[in-house]
This record gives C-alpha cells, sequence and structure tokens, in this order.
C-alpha cells in the first residue's frame, strides 16, 4: 500500500486582539466633550508615538492616552508633549532593559 501525502502549508492568521490596552483619544475643544478614539495599540511605545503625534498635530484640542480607565497622559493637564530624541531614546531603553534583568547590545569602545 502506498500512501502519497500532499504538503499543506498552513497560512495562521495573526492574532488581534478585539480589546486592544491602550487608546489615544480626542476630547475635542469645548465642553461638552464628545470624544472620537484616535488610535489603539498593544505596545506602549507605538500608543505614546500616536499620543505625541495627535497632541503636536491638534495643539488645540484635549487629547489623552489611556490604559483601559487609567488616564496615562493627559495634553490639556501636561501642555503639549516633548518629542524625545535618539539620546533620550537610548536612556529610556537601558532603563527598560535593566528593569527586566536584560543586557542590552554590546557597546563598542
Amino acid at each position: 500500500m502506498n500512501l502519497w501525502l500532499i504538503p499543506r502549508v498552513v497560512v495562521r492568521e495573526p492574532d488581534v486582539p478585539s480589546n486592544p490596552n491602550f487608546r489615544v483619544i480626542d476630547h475635542g475643544q469645548t465642553f461638552p466633550y464628545a470624544f472620537d478614539v484616535i488610535a489603539t495599540a498593544n505596545n506602549l511605545m507605538v500608543a505614546r508615538g500616536a499620543y505625541v503625534a495627535a497632541a503636536l498635530f491638534y495643539p488645540n484640542r484635549w487629547i489623552t492616552l489611556m490604559q483601559g480607565a487609567f488616564v496615562m497622559n493627559d495634553s490639556k493637564q501636561e501642555g503639549p508633549p516633548k518629542p524625545i530624541g535618539a539620546d533620550e531614546y537610548a536612556a529610556m531603553r537601558e532603563a527598560e532593559l535593566s528593569l527586566a534583568n536584560v543586557r542590552g547590545p554590546a557597546k563598542a569602545s
């Protein structure tokens, strides 16, 4: 008995969570504030980048970065955010890696 198996390639779709962890919300300019969700993300860096871009693009609107019900950043109270540069990003990345007990890439002398 011969059994010929035809190889099958199964392409799996990436798991997209139905409820993202972070939201960037535009509350508008004036009271009563009706909010629109501008962006959603599951990664803090992506969400923070979307918040900074939205707050700088709409300087006269109230933009918030939320994790669930927790307000992480608020453009109305804190003012416009300051975009980080390469040096500040490297320092932030090193701090994150040290908190996770992970060594960063080896530095050249």
